[in-house]
């Protein structure tokens, strides 16, 4: 749901009571109960679907200005399309931020940030063993 969206929940191997865990992770990820609660406290976006309706109906929509939020998230739900994460996501975020840093400064330009990005991600892919062909330049 979006590009950062969306919910992960996992269960330790050295967990003392896996089941319990797991019950407890089933009641967050789906339970209705759990949006109205979290609009008392927060804004709830559930990444149940069945779940959004529940969000919807509990939020007071009294922080947001404008369309009501919902409206806004569900048409934009419909227009993220789906992928994958690649193997060095991460490495890649925080490559983003330090080739970017110096651009408003006059350090570099965005053009020579963007190549050097797309080199140090290629190095990064390799690094893990893959193999990465050149898509060239336009």
């Amino acid at each position: 749901n979006g590009v950062f969206g969306g919910s992960a929940f996992g269960v330790s191997a050295e967990s003392e009571v896996p089941e319990a865990a797991l019950t407890f992770l089933r009641w967050l990820a789906t339970d209705p109960a759990v949006p109205r609660i979290g609009a008392r406290l927060t804004f709830p976006s559930p990444a149940w679907a069945a779940n959004r309706k529940v969000a919807r109906a509990a939020y007071q929509d009294d922080f947001f200005t404008g369309e009501p939020i919902f409206d806004v998230l569900d048409r934009a739900a419909v227009r993220v399309p789906e992928w994958t994460w690649g193997p060095t996501s991460l490495s890649v975020f925080s490559a983003v931020a330090d080739v970017l840093a110096p651009v408003p400064t006059g350090g570099t330009t965005v053009p020579r940030a963007m190549h050097k990005l797309q080199s140090s991600t290629v190095a990064m892919m390799r690094d893990r063993g893959l193999a990465v062909a050149d898509g060239g330049r336009t």
